[in-house]
C-alpha cells in the first residue's frame, strides 16, 4: 500500500462529522445606549462606555436595598406595593467602579430633587425616612450582576444581610446582561399608541438601535445566536461577543409611575397579547471587552460546515 493509500484510509477512519463554524448573518444594529444599575430596582446611569466581562457590566446591581423588620431583599417586581418607591430614585456611583474592589458610594436623587449620598452620616436613617420604612442597604461587590446575585443570595441563605434568620428568595438574574433593540419598543408602542413605551421601563444595560429593514419584535429570532459587538464579526476574537440565551419576560415593575412616567397597567397588558409578555432578550458573555456608544452590532449564528 502506498503512503498516499494508507493516509486516505487514515483519514477515512476519522470523524466525518464537520467542524462548527460560524456564519456571519449580518448588521443589525448599533449601540444607541449604555446603563448600568448601581442598586437593583432603582433608576440607573447612563454611560458612553463600559468594560463588560462574563459576569456583566462592571458595577452593576452592586447594591441592594433591605428591609431588617421582616428580612425581605427589596424589589419593585415582587413587592410593588412595599417598594414601588424605589423606582422613584436613581443611583449613581461617586466614582467609577475598579474590578474586583467593594463598590465606591453612590449617591440617589429621587425624582423630586432630594439627594442622599451613602458615605453620609445617617444615610440608612434618611433612606428608611424617605422610604416611608425600615431600609438598609446591602453591599456587593463590582464585578456585575451576576457576581452580586449570586452573592446577595449566599447572604440571604446564611442570614448575613441582617444577622439573624435567613431573608426569603427573591427573583435573581440568570444571565449578566439585558438587551433590547428599538425595534421592540417601537412595535409594542404601535400596539398600544397612548402608552409611554420608553426604554427606562425596562431596565436594559444595552440598547440596541436597529437597522431600518428590521421591524418588529426581533429578539425573538435571535435566540441561541451571537450578538457582536465592535469589531470583525466574521472573524473569531473580534469584538465582544453575547450569546443570546432567552427572551426577556416582563414584570409588573414596567407599569410603575417613575420619575415622569405614570403608573400604565396597559403596558404589560400591550407586550402580553403581541408578544408572549416577552420583550428583548438576556444574554451571555462569551467574550468581554469594551463597548461604546455608536458601536457597530452584528448577528452571528452558529451553523455546520458543508462538506466540500
Amino acid at each position: 500500500m502506498s503512503q498516499a493509500d494508507s493516509e486516505a484510509e487514515s483519514d477515512a477512519g476519522e470523524s466525518l462529522d464537520p467542524p462548527a463554524v460560524e456564519a456571519v448573518v449580518g448588521h443589525v444594529g448599533r449601540i444607541a445606549a449604555i446603563y448600568r444599575y448601581p442598586v437593583r430596582s432603582m433608576r440607573g446611569e447612563s454611560l458612553a462606555e463600559a468594560e463588560v466581562s462574563e459576569l456583566g457590566l462592571l458595577g452593576d446591581r452592586a447594591y441592594s436595598v433591605f428591609d431588617p423588620t421582616d428580612n425581605a431583599m427589596a424589589s419593585a417586581s415582587t413587592g410593588a406595593r412595599n417598594w414601588k418607591g424605589l423606582l422613584q430614585w436613581q443611583a449613581v456611583f461617586t466614582c467609577e467602579p475598579l474590578p474586583s474592589t467593594d463598590p465606591p458610594p453612590i449617591r440617589l436623587i429621587r425624582s423630586d430633587g432630594k439627594v442622599l449620598q451613602s458615605d453620609d452620616p445617617g444615610f440608612e436613617e434618611e433612606l428608611s425616612e424617605a422610604l416611608g420604612r425600615p431600609a438598609r442597604m446591602w453591599r456587593g461587590d463590582t464585578r456585575g450582576a451576576l457576581s452580586c446575585a449570586a452573592a446577595e443570595k449566599r447572604a440571604q441563605e446564611r442570614g448575613e444581610a441582617t444577622g439573624t434568620s435567613a431573608l426569603p428568595s427573591v427573583p435573581y438574574p440568570s444571565a449578566p446582561l439585558h438587551v433590547i433593540t428599538t425595534a421592540s419598543i417601537a412595535a409594542a408602542g404601535d400596539a398600544y399608541p397612548k402608552g409611554r413605551f420608553e426604554v427606562e421601563r425596562f431596565r436594559p444595560n444595552i440598547v440596541i438601535e436597529t437597522s431600518p429593514e428590521l421591524e418588529g419584535f426581533v429578539e425573538k429570532d435571535w435566540l441561541e445566536q451571537e450578538l457582536v459587538i465592535g469589531g470583525d464579526a466574521g472573524t473569531q476574537g473580534g469584538g465582544v461577543e453575547l450569546r443570546v440565551l432567552e427572551e426577556t419576560e416582563r414584570c409588573v415593575a414596567t407599569t410603575l409611575p417613575q420619575f415622569d412616567l405614570p403608573k400604565d397597567s396597559q403596558i404589560i397588558r400591550a407586550i402580553a397579547k403581541n408578544n408572549r409578555n416577552q420583550m428583548g432578550i438576556y444574554a451571555a458573555v462569551p467574550r468581554g471587552g469594551r463597548i461604546c456608544l455608536g458601536d457597530r452590532v452584528s448577528l452571528r449564528s452558529p451553523v455546520a460546515a458543508l462538506d466540500q
